[in-house]
């Protein structure tokens, strides 16, 4: 079935309606707050104890995730700072011996912990952001400790020498169940982007991601004292940066992808927020940036996990057309802090809207094209990013991370 046609008609109909939705900033912002503490988890009988672990929606995932506790933090931080250290703590104390931060800590003891991928290295930024709002140099100490060996586990299981750059990939003998770690490791899981060979790719978020992990170890060493090891993270990050605007810019299409391994290797050609992240972390020039505004027509209003023109997107699928407000956020604050506003700002109203129009609860994602709630309810990043898009909109990108 040709869903082109019909989609673009009905996101371009979807514009018209969204372009100035309207949300209630206090009541989202309350809401958010409450959703975290109600996914607050503590107690003697919990796998994580003595620390509390924030999980992603009580009663449907009862864990403390990697990614998402990254993100739970740098929101806990504005009110409870303790906290917001605690999901790092849970990670650290069950740190692999190759350094690898696991994917997921069960509350229940008998469950354990999942190692058969990590996620997304966020925790470099997440612990970044926790020590520019409440400061404490015992837990930096400790941290960035911790951060050095996860560096070393992507650097020794997940880099690409002859690409310089990195990859997913998953902890299995077993083929099927290795790409299917590879595709949860990314956090996208069933996305469009991995309908290959997840592992072949040079992901665009993934590399993106390492640059801002190399820039927040750089100002973590460089408050430390550690000047010489703050040079070479620095050398590292701008290494990276120049690999992907060398090898993941299709010019051709003028858009950001990722790549099969190997000089040469084709371009996914699949768009995706993913492709707005050099945007995020600053590295694209300007002339590429407006490109990618350009290509922003093929995502809006709703900015899902593909673009509606996809011949694979699917409105109410998982990674495969819902809407996530945290890849969402990622693009269109990209969008932001190159000048775009009237893009961004559109994207960011409409999701909002969408948000506060479901009063009942703020949930894991939202159908793209009708804005209809879907996934589990008290979901707790989309309650991070509904606070950042409120509170964070318009804080520069100096103010929001580590810049180069």
């Amino acid at each position: 079935m040709d869903m082109k046609k019909p989609v673009i008609i009905a996101a371009s109909c979807l514009a018209a309606s969204c372009a100035c939705a309207a949300f209630d900033a206090p009541s989202l912002l309350q809401r958010s707050r409450t959703t975290l503490e109600t996914n607050t988890v503590a107690g003697g009988g919990v796998a994580w104890a003595p620390y509390r672990g924030v999980v992603p929606a009580v009663g449907r995932f009862d864990g403390v995730w990697n990614w998402d506790g990254a993100f739970h933090a740098m929101a806990l931080v504005r009110w409870d700072a303790e906290l917001a250290r605690d999901q790092f703590r849970i990670m650290m104390k069950f740190q692999g011996d190759d350094g690898m931060l696991p994917d997921v800590v069960y509350a229940d003891v008998a469950k354990g912990v999942f190692r058969g991928c990590t996620k997304p290295p966020v925790w470099g930024w997440a612990v970044w952001t926790l020590d520019r709002a409440a400061p404490d140099d015992a837990f930096l100490r400790e941290a960035y400790t911790s951060l050095k060996r996860y560096e070393t586990f992507w650097r020794t299981k997940r880099f690409v020498e002859s690409e310089g750059m990195f990859r997913y990939d998953g902890n299995s003998t077993d083929p099927e169940k290795r790409k299917l770690y590879c595709g949860w490791e990314s956090g996208w899981d069933d996305s469009p982007r991995w309908d290959g060979e997840p592992g072949s790719m040079l992901p665009i978020d993934l590399n993106c991601w390492m640059v801002l992990y190399y820039r927040s170890l750089r100002d973590m060493a460089a408050k430390l004292g550690f000047a010489s090891e703050s040079a070479m993270w620095e050398e590292r990050s701008r290494a990276l940066a120049r690999r992907i605007e060398e090898q993941l810019w299709d010019e051709k299409d003028e858009c950001y992808y990722d790549r099969e391994i190997a000089h040469g290797g084709d371009f996914s050609r699949v768009l995706t927020p993913a492709s707005f992240m050099p945007l995020f972390i600053g590295i694209a020039p300007a002339h590429r940036a407006a490109a990618m505004a350009r290509h922003a027509k093929r995502m809006e209003p709703g900015w899902p996990t593909v673009s509606y023109d996809n011949q694979k997107y699917r409105p109410d699928v998982y990674w495969r057309g819902r809407t996530w407000l945290n890849v969402a956020y990622f693009a269109l604050k990209g969008l932001k802090f190159y000048g775009f506003d009237a893009i961004a700002d559109t994207g960011r109203s409409t999701i909002l809207g969408w948000v506060d129009a479901h009063k009942e609860s703020i949930h894991e994602n939202y159908n793209s094209l009708t804005g209809a709630p879907l996934g589990a309810a008290g979901f707790g990043w989309s309650a991070v990013f509904t606070i950042k898009f409120i509170d964070d909109w318009k804080k520069p990108r100096e103010e929001e991370m580590p810049v180069k």
